[in-house]
């Protein structure tokens, strides 16, 4: 329960980056209007090899790069975001099998993040002794039905 109040906390305040899609990035201009300041500098600097490591959560916290340290720092963001993380290859007791899902009329990609939510929503369900997860402002209603059906 702890881990995941933290998970929540931490979109929470990131909600702008996390509701922004790839294409909002560059249509929207969301490199100068959402991105801070200081981590556009410290992102600009890096070499090809740094933007590699640190897509791959490699990149060193000692690295040359890393401008400021503390709370709202990059580094900060970047160190909170592996340490709460979820383990994709776990498979935890008592929720539902997400690749025993069905799902279609969706991307790989999609299906993919379905998967992870529904076994997630299952997990957690499954701890709290829930038999009934209520599914509100999900577009297109891929979760819902993943839970329907696992």
């Amino acid at each position: 329960e702890a881990r995941c109040r933290s998970v929540c906390s931490f979109v929470e305040a990131h909600m702008d980056i996390a509701r922004c899609s790839l294409v909002d990035v560059f249509s929207g201009n969301l490199w100068e209007t959402l991105v801070p300041e200081a981590w556009r500098g410290e992102l600009e600097r890096l070499t090809d090899l740094e933007l590699s490591q640190l897509s791959a959560g490699e990149l060193a916290e000692d690295s040359r790069v890393w401008e400021r340290t503390g709370e709202g720092s990059l580094l900060h963001f970047i160190t909170q975001a592996k340490l709460l993380q979820v383990d994709r290859r776990s498979r935890l007791l008592g929720a539902p099998d997400p690749d025993n899902c069905p799902l279609i009329a969706m991307t790989e990609k999609k299906a993919h993040e379905v998967r992870i939510m529904t076994h997630a929503a299952g997990h957690v369900a499954a701890l709290s002794g829930v038999d009934t997860i209520v599914d509100c402002g999900s577009g297109k209603g891929y979760l819902s039905e993943a839970l329907a059906l696992a």
